[in-house]
């Protein structure tokens, strides 16, 4: 599924799933940025073109719930991201925020550019 296929009907508060199959080079670049505000993960960006882009309904502001069927409540940016750099195929799950929590989150925090806790994969 491309994310443009779905972007219409998505509202706040809808899950999300997705499926990414890497090519068998390990270095391919998901193109997704997360970071980690009150022991949740949130995208902060997808860049156009990339797998996450193409195969995915994420945005930036949703909230990541689980990867390969692992939730990821609690789980750091950096274990995300070695998931997704060892494993070729990859699931998500993910909750279209509603509308202010994203921004809500981070204002308390800092912008999540400026984070340690934010990582580009």
């Amino acid at each position: 599924m491309s994310m443009s296929d779905d972007s219409n009907t998505i509202k706040p508060g809808d899950l999300l799933w997705g499926q990414v199959k890497k090519s068998k080079n390990a270095d391919e670049d998901t193109g997704i940025k997360l970071c980690e505000r009150n022991s949740k993960l949130w995208v902060i960006r997808i860049q156009d073109g990339s797998l996450f882009h193409k195969w995915t309904p994420l945005q930036a502001g949703d909230q990541l719930l689980a990867v390969n069927d692992r939730n990821v409540d609690g789980m750091s940016v950096d274990a995300v991201h070695r998931i997704f750099q060892t494993e070729q195929h990859i699931k998500i799950k993910a909750l279209r925020a509603q509308y202010g929590l994203y921004d809500s989150a981070l204002s308390t925090h800092g912008s999540p550019e400026q984070s340690d806790s934010s990582i580009e994969y």
